[in-house]
């Protein structure tokens, strides 16, 4: 479902469906949201137990941050 507020932290996608239900409190979206690219150090994954890095960058319109798109690598 699609949000008509795309900085509150709720997700237009996530895969796997079971994955966090909002990401306002999660440093990597913060950091976005601030207009700056985040790629966090190698961690283990509480969803998938596997070790993983978070890369996030922000949506810009004219500029201005408009939502976030956020992936988990996995490190093999």
């Amino acid at each position: 479902t699609f949000r008509t507020d795309p900085l509150d932290g709720s997700f237009v996608y996530s895969n796997p469906a079971e994955g966090i239900l909002n990401a306002k409190v999660s440093k990597w979206f913060q950091e976005a949201v601030r207009g700056s690219i985040y790629v966090s150090e190698v961690y283990i994954s509480s969803l998938t137990k596997a070790y993983c890095i978070t890369i996030a960058c922000p949506v810009l319109k004219g500029g201005e941050v408009i939502g976030v798109l956020g992936i988990d690598v996995k490190v093999t």
